[in-house]
């Protein structure tokens, strides 16, 4: 009896990738959050604690949306800038960090 190699002439994928987004805690400063979700760095925004680049990573199929700022100036002052950025929870014990840049052209497994 003679066995035969099976060649597939055709690749199929077997299941898709659902859109996900992707970022790393990449600025260092003092974070703001949009306490009044305008998305504009005001007095009315609330200081939650100072931010160090840490490159932890976000990952999610939910496109995230600007929530937060960072400022290099330890209260809103007119004259300072600030950066929109992401504020996310990053593991179990809500680690908290903040991204400026969201990529969307990556694909990972997120469940």
């Amino acid at each position: 009896m003679e066995s035969e190699a099976f060649v597939p002439q055709e690749y199929i994928a077997a299941c898709k990738y659902n859109s996900s987004y992707v970022g790393y805690c990449d600025i260092t400063g003092y974070v703001f959050e949009d306490t009044n979700n305008n998305r504009v760095w005001d007095k009315n925004d609330k200081r939650l604690h100072y931010n160090t680049a840490c490159n932890a990573k976000y990952e999610s199929t939910v496109k995230p949306h600007v929530n937060a700022f960072v400022s290099n100036c330890w209260s809103y002052d007119k004259h300072c800038s600030s950066t929109p950025v992401f504020y996310f929870k990053y593991d179990e014990k809500n680690s908290k960090h903040v991204s400026q840049k969201i990529d969307e052209t990556l694909y990972h497994n997120v469940s």
